[in-house]
């Protein structure tokens, strides 16, 4: 198995968070492997043998597409040796790189070749033609700089609002948050709608569930975690991780194949 971890260039890096390239013998097909939500969308492009994705129905076969942000886990399941190339996207990077209202990705998976306004189907085949991760990494880079150059839309509401989020681990009120940057917290929804796809309230809770699982993943207690990521006690914890991951606290804890996709969230540059 062979797991590459790629930044883009600099110039992209405040909507695109990493590239993943990922190529296994097969020794994990049949397995079922989750993506749980992390509040970050992606492009998933896969070569090899077929992968039952499971995204929008059980079964459904996708080859090249864009997983949107979601609140429910995904399921992947490969027939046999699989490779992937995954763009990991910051927050409100789908809107402001394809120009799309992330919105419309909502808990679903859109064929690459069905978005048109960005080339989607281009994309995909310079991905599979080319020789090596370093190489895929180097297309997907000219790719999105094609793109930056059209001078999409930005916003710096929602970044700014995205990263106080963040940075409380998402426990600071959504009025809060709207009265620093002084808009109503209705227009504040609709921005978030637009740019990142879920509610203010919605991103929070998902801000807060990844921060919870990873202290759960390094081994802090569950009632710890409850204090440190304003839970009202052990069992709104074990709810919220079990809406997003169908598991657990205490198997998240111990179930080391089960992290693998979420914690492309945690790459950071060193």
């Amino acid at each position: 198995m062979l797991i590459r971890h790629f930044f883009p260039a600099p110039v992209l890096r405040d909507s695109i968070a990493s590239y993943l390239y990922y190529q296994d013998s097969g020794e994990f097909a049949g397995a079922r492997l989750l993506s749980v939500p992390s509040g970050m969308p992606e492009i998933a492009i896969h070569f090899g043998s077929e992968v039952n994705s499971h995204l929008n129905h059980p079964g459904e076969l996708k080859q090249a597409y864009v997983f949107g942000s979601h609140n429910e886990p995904g399921i992947f399941q490969s027939t046999g040796p699989v490779g992937f190339f995954g763009i990991l996207f910051k927050p409100a990077g789908i809107t402001t790189t394809l120009g799309i209202p992330q919105q419309e990705f909502r808990n679903v998976a859109v064929n690459l070749e069905d978005i048109t306004e960005a080339r989607g189907g281009e994309l995909a085949d310079r991905i599979c033609s080319a020789r090596g991760p370093e190489e895929m990494a180097r297309a997907a880079d000219n790719y999105f700089l094609r793109l930056r150059k059209r001078q999409m839309e930005s916003n710096a509401y929602i970044a700014n609002a995205v990263s106080r989020i963040i940075n409380s681990g998402g426990s600071e009120k959504i009025k809060s948050i709207a009265g620093w940057l002084d808009i109503n917290t209705k227009t504040l929804e609709r921005k978030f709608q637009k740019y990142i796809g879920y509610s203010p309230k919605e991103f929070s809770k998902v801000v807060r569930f990844n921060y919870a699982y990873k202290l759960l993943k390094n081994g802090i207690d569950p009632l710890d975690v409850v204090c440190r990521c304003g839970y009202f006690d052990q069992p709104h914890l074990n709810n919220e991780i079990s809406k997003y991951t169908g598991v657990t606290p205490r198997v998240i804890a111990t179930d080391q194949n089960r992290s693998f996709f979420l914690n492309r969230v945690y790459v950071t540059e060193e």
